[in-house]
């Protein structure tokens, strides 16, 4: 689900605090890592930087530092509940921007484990809360209508200035519950340092019936009304947008 990456998953039963291993890799700047707690929750951290020099490097998973700003199912509360029941590590199609071939060597991988972490509660640390001067414009079509298997073609517009850096598009399907069953995260075709005066793109979305997660299959989205969220993110969270006319602003 989601926009496109490739990753390595790995189901885990352990009281797992911490994830060490060696990387080395010549062309992936960045990855996206994914842990599931104990209650289903997805917790997923992007643009999570490594040195691409082609020399093995040491790279920490804490899961307190993983369970924030994106999340969706189980709890759903942005706080970590042990153990981790599986983690990923994926490769978006934005992990370097001249090139879509990548290779990325994993080894000597190291869990940390503590007894007792199954009873673990983390609060989701304080995001760094930032305003752009972007405005969110109402997508096309304003309502769409699919069924599982089948997908629809969506047009996102913005108004805004070039900004300071690159940043990630977050694209969150939302029952009417409050959780998040489908993404569309992804880079927009045009970086947004390049942004200036009115933008909009195309992309087709399409709505599985099961959703992989680990070594198992969910059903995706079911009948009924979902909400589209959509917004600019980095490493460090969601930004704090303009909402244009016909838009609401959320947290």
């Amino acid at each position: 689900e989601g926009g496109g990456y490739v990753a390595a998953v790995k189901d885990l039963n352990h009281n797992l605090v911490n994830l060490r291993l060696q990387y080395k890799t010549e062309d992936v700047e960045m990855v996206t890592i994914r842990m599931t707690d104990a209650t289903g929750q997805c917790h997923q951290r992007r643009r999570f930087k490594l040195q691409a020099d082609g020399k093995w490097h040491e790279l920490e998973l804490k899961t307190y530092k993983i369970a924030g700003a994106d999340r969706w199912g189980g709890a759903n509360d942005g706080k970590w509940h042990g153990p981790a029941t599986w983690v990923s590590i994926g490769i978006p199609s934005y992990a370097k921007a001249d090139t879509n071939k990548y290779t990325l060597y994993l080894a000597d991988i190291r869990a940390e484990m503590v007894p007792g972490a199954e009873k673990l509660v983390v609060e989701n640390p304080k995001p760094v809360v930032e305003k752009l001067d972007t405005t969110v414009l109402k997508a096309s079509p304003v309502t769409i209508t699919c069924r599982p298997d089948f997908g629809f073609d969506i047009t996102y517009r913005w108004q805004a200035k070039p900004l300071d850096k690159n940043y990630s598009i977050f694209v969150h399907f939302v029952d009417k519950d409050g959780k998040t069953l489908l993404q569309d995260d992804h880079a927009p075709p045009t970086a947004t340092t390049k942004w200036d005066g009115p933008v909009e793109y195309k992309r087709s979305v399409y709505l599985p019936r099961w959703i992989p997660r680990g070594t198992q299959s969910f059903p995706g989205l079911t009948e009924g009304k979902y909400k589209i969220y959509v917004g600019l993110s980095d490493e460090r969270g969601r930004k704090i947008l303009t909402a244009g006319e016909g838009v609401a602003a959320t947290d």
